[in-house]
This record gives structure tokens, sequence and C-alpha cells, in this order.
């Protein structure tokens, strides 16, 4: 069987079939090469999720490290009860309710604004010119970042999540934006704790933690949402706006009946889960499937692939936005659901609805997918919104 390998640039191609030899012949998988274990059936993936005192973030959610550059205060990398104390700190402002309030028409704005800024019949990169600014306008609006910041950080969260196939530590331009972002994000929690503001980030650099300030901590935290409210939601954008260009007809029958836009998001998750796969650690000896998982050891979630499984959807490998949903597991589950979903779901929502409405026949050519171990979308989508 063909070993999983997500250090080797498998994103860049097809993993599915990888994938699905995986649930098929070894659902429980250990890479004597990496050392890690690989969990791809979606009843163990989601019950790994779900079973956070047996699968422990505390060493780290992502596969080749990179939360460690945010610092401390990044609640996805603590178990409770410091998890929960520390994502109070912003649960708040990610209401669902709240975020389709305060965003929904500043979002539709911002996509119409993009949308113009391509041109009606021109040739344009959709990854260039929406998936990517949009994310990062609609995340410094959410924080407090200043507007004339977004050009800049999204310059290097691009390069920071950049990776090296066959290689899993970060490279040296990776590292070097890290700490260029970690830099701004300290002087942005210094200046709202001398000139407080109504905003986020005045909220995480005033924040106690177990009744004390939180501190520096305040920076990791802050760097994770803005890392968080980027990457995923401009893969899942990228992603779903090839899938549709990819299903003409599926989507002409979106175009003409913009209720199934929600059930279109889920689908476009389902399918192309803009997080492949997360790490966790287990704290003791686990059973999955028969299969004994020491404690103490990496094991990989293979989202994608657990989203996939034909155990839990009929054709599964099909892409077909009249699906019945049922729930997927692209923003994780249990005590570490992605804060930000609502969020990432309205921005996909609102990215098809306004598309599809002033450009409904546009086209995708095939793309270039990022360089990453475990984001799957696009660094560049050409098309044009025209046919």
């Amino acid at each position: 069987m063909e070993a999983y390998e997500p250090f080797s640039g498998a994103l860049l191609g097809d993993p599915y079939p990888t994938y699905a030899r995986l649930r098929d012949e070894a659902p429980v998988w250990f890479s004597e090469r990496e050392r890690f274990w690989a969990l791809t059936r979606y009843d163990d993936v989601h019950a790994a999720l779900r079973d956070w005192e047996s699968f422990s973030t505390a060493e780290g959610v992502d596969i080749d490290g990179t939360g460690a550059h945010y610092g401390k205060g990044d609640f996805l990398e603590e178990d409770p009860p410091l998890h929960d104390v520390l994502r109070n700190v912003v649960r708040g402002f990610f209401v669902p309710k709240r975020i389709r309030a305060d965003f929904e028409a500043p979002i539709r704005a911002e996509i119409r604004a993009l949308l113009g800024r391509m041109g009606g019949d021109d040739a344009a990169d959709l990854a260039e010119g929406l998936a990517w600014p949009l994310p990062v306008a609609v995340g410094t609006m959410l924080l407090g970042i200043p507007a004339s910041d977004r050009e800049r950080l999204l310059e290097l969260e691009r390069r920071f999540g950049r990776r090296t196939p066959g290689v899993r530590e970060m490279p040296p331009d990776a590292l070097a934006a890290a700490t260029e972002m970690r830099a701004r994000f300290a002087e942005l929690i210094e200046e709202r704790r001398a000139r407080p503001r109504s905003d986020m980030v005045t909220a995480i650099a005033s924040a106690e933690v177990d009744g004390r300030p939180i501190g520096e901590d305040a920076i990791g935290m802050l760097f994770l949402l803005f890392v968080a409210s980027m990457e995923t939601t401009a893969s899942a954008i990228g992603n779903g706006l090839a899938l549709l260009a990819a299903h003409p007809e599926q989507r002409s029958w979106l175009a003409g009946h913009p209720d199934g836009v929600e059930h279109a998001v889920e689908e476009i998750l389902r399918f192309e889960a803009p997080v492949q796969v997360t790490k966790r650690v287990t704290t003791r000896p686990v059973d999955v499937g028969g299969m004994d998982i020491p404690g103490g050891e990496d094991v990989f979630l293979v989202l994608a692939s657990a989203n996939r499984d034909p155990r839990r959807w009929e054709r599964a490998h099909e892409f077909d936005v009249r699906r019945d949903h049922r729930r997927q597991v692209a923003f994780g589950d249990g005590i570490h659901h992605c804060l930000g979903a609502p969020l990432a779901r309205l921005e996909l929502k609102l990215v098809l609805e306004e598309i599809l409405t002033a450009y409904p026949r546009y086209t995708c050519g095939e793309g270039v997918r990022l360089d990453s171990h475990f984001i799957r979308g696009f660094a560049e989508l050409r098309g044009r919104l025209r046919e």
C-alpha cells in the first residue's frame, strides 16, 4: 500500500486516492519514517477530536510545529482548564448571531469592491484578487487591526505558510515572516494597553488569566486568531470557486437556487477540507479500531479523509451541492472546534452569492496549489469572470 507522507508535497496533487486506500486497508496507520499514527475513518477521527483527555493538543495541533511560533496564549495548544480560560477571552466576539449582524454588510461590500477591481471580462486571479484579500480585510476588521496593515500582513502570512516538499520543518523565510508578524502584534498589544478601544485587540491586551494580567500571552493569542482567520477561509473560498467552475451544471443550478448556497458551503468544506490534517498526542494508551496506540505518540487526524468516508456518506467521492447535509469535521469537533467557523462559513457563503449573481458563468483554470503540509488551497487560481 502507498505510504501516507504529508510532508512530501502530496497536497500539490491529489491526495484522495491515498486516503481511500488507508481507510480501506490501514485505517490506523503507523509511519515508521516520521513516527506518527494516522487515523482516516470518520468515526475514529470524530471520536478522537472529542476525546481531549486521551488526545491532547498541548504539544501542538499543526503537524509541522507551526503553532509553536505563535507563542503562549495560543489556546488551541492547551488542554482544559487553561484552554477554556483563554478561549473565553474572545468567545463572545464569535457568537454566530453577532457575526452576522456586525459583518454581513461589510463583507458583501468588500467582496463587491474586490470583484470590481478585477474587472469584468479580463483574465483574473481569483485567489490573489479575492480569496486571500477578503479574509485579511475581514480579519483585521474583526480584530481591530488597522487597515493600513492589511497588505503587509497578507504578504507575511503567505510567506509564513509556505513549506518545502520533503522537509518537515519550516523554511527560513517562513521563520523570518513569523518573527516580523509577532513583532507587529506585540506593537499592537502595547498600543491598546496605552490607548484602549472597543475592539478585540484591546480585549486580548487587557485580559486576565486566573486573576493575573495576560502579559505576553496576548501576543500569541492575537497571532493565532489572525492566522486562523486567514488561511482556512482563503483556502475554502479558492476551493469552492474551483469546484463550482469544474462542475458548471451545479454552478448553474446554484445560481438559480440561491437558497441552496448554505448546503453548497457545507459540501465544499466536506469535499475539499481546507485543513487536511491536524495533530494530537496520546496521553495514555488508546485502542482505536483494534490497534493499540501507546501513550506519548503523535496522532494525525486526517480530516479530509474522514470527510470522504463512504461509511458515512453515500457517493462520498462525488461533489454534490444538493447533498443532504450531515455534520462533517472540516472545522474539527469537540472543545477545539474552530472558534471562527461561523465567520468562515459566512465569508464563503457571501462570496458564492455575490459571484453567482454578478458572474454566474465565471471560469477557472487548474490553478497552483499552496506549498503546505496541511492546508489545501490555491496560491493562484486564474480564470475569467465573464466567459
